[in-house]
């Protein structure tokens, strides 16, 4: 990968970012630079221990997956995804982009008849699922035909996998890191087109039936870019993921971009869990919608308010800005308290909606 000035407004980009031709050559970039560099941290349950996958193990498992589903003769399926953001979830959509098809993100949200909706108006080939769905998939082979492939993300569900095109997905990671270990390279030699679709995503429907979109690996490549000339962060430094991944936004802003840059991203646990990550996994950067940040707000002033502080902080606040225009910046020290519910290092807040 190649640096490069990447004009984002009027030509005048704040930082430099580095060229991506494609999520693959982004992946491989990683790998050579954040080897060793923790990629994900999270957990399988709210209340277990966190786990912890490197750059490289990540890498290694994405292509682990991509060649069992080539070894399975699924190149360039339409791979449909569902399930809530999880490590697999990630896995299995970067396999897919990046070789073995076309991914198909679906919102783990809808009910049923929707889902099944989809996967027939995406011909979906391949669906990759959390077991929270088994059930709705299990019924759903009983009417698509053109779905050949149902695999569970969940591996105390291998028992359940009775019918014969239900797979596992770490069996299938298994089979993979053998094949490659034994010299399979038909997946990790694929060259990626930037301007094939690769992704197709299906539009919320809020205002209408909802729409399908096709984008390439130009498309995201160049967001991600963009966002690279605008926003900069540390290898190393941490992203809370809490939007669903399904969500293009998310997608881009929340995984792809701090893959790029090398960050370690933080699977959240779920919606009531977030201020105990927030303080757990101390976020640099933050994405989210204004929703999220008006809670956070109110329950910052609902705090100060009970304590007779809110006026004393709103002065200090203006007192302290003005001084940051002339060069001297005491804010994080002075206001660190406040920042505490948010794990303490949020430096950086993107948000969308």
């Amino acid at each position: 990968m190649q640096k490069q000035i990447i004009n984002v407004i009027e030509g005048k980009p704040l930082y430099k970012a580095a060229k991506i031709s494609d999520l693959k050559d982004m992946i491989n970039y990683c790998r050579l630079h954040y080897s060793d560099n923790v990629a994900f941290q999270f957990r399988r349950l709210p209340n277990s221990e966190v786990e912890y996958k490197t750059y490289d193990q990540f890498a290694s498992d994405i292509n682990s997956f991509g060649s069992a589903l080539i070894k399975m003769g699924l190149k360039n399926s339409r791979i449909a995804i569902i399930g809530e953001n999880r490590y697999e979830w990630v896995v299995a959509y970067l396999a897919a982009v990046n070789g073995a098809g076309i991914a198909i993100p679906l919102d783990r949200m809808l009910p049923p008849n929707e889902i099944e909706s989809m996967l027939e108006r995406a011909e979906a080939d391949v669906i990759i699922y959390s077991s929270d769905f088994h059930s709705v998939m299990e019924d759903i082979s009983t009417r698509n035909k053109k779905l050949s492939t149902y695999i569970c993300m969940n591996e105390e569900t291998e028992d359940q996998l009775k019918l014969h095109n239900f797979y596992s997905f770490y069996e299938l990671l298994k089979q993979g890191e053998k094949l490659v270990n034994h010299g399979f390279t038909e997946y990790t030699s694929i060259n990626i087109d930037p301007m094939s679709m690769r992704i197709l995503l299906f539009t919320s429907g809020t205002s209408a039936s909802s729409k399908a979109v096709m984008l390439c690996h130009k498309n995201i490549c160049a967001d991600i870019m963009g966002l690279g000339g605008l926003v900069y962060c540390n290898p190393g430094e941490s992203v809370l993921s809490i939007l669903p991944l399904h969500h293009t936004f998310e997608n881009t802003v929340g995984l792809l971009f701090p893959l790029y840059l090398g960050m370690t991203i933080s699977i959240c646990d779920g919606l009531k869990y977030i201020n105990k990550n927030l303080v757990e996994y101390k976020p640099d950067l933050l994405v989210g919608v204004p929703l999220i940040y008006d809670k956070f707000k109110s329950r910052m002033i609902n705090e100060l308010k009970k304590k007779k502080l809110y006026k004393k902080v709103r002065a200090l606040m203006t007192f302290f800005n003005g001084l940051s225009y002339l060069g001297l910046d005491f804010r994080r020290k002075v206001f660190n308290k406040l920042l505490e519910p948010l794990g303490g290092r949020l430096r950086v807040i993107v948000t969308g909606g």
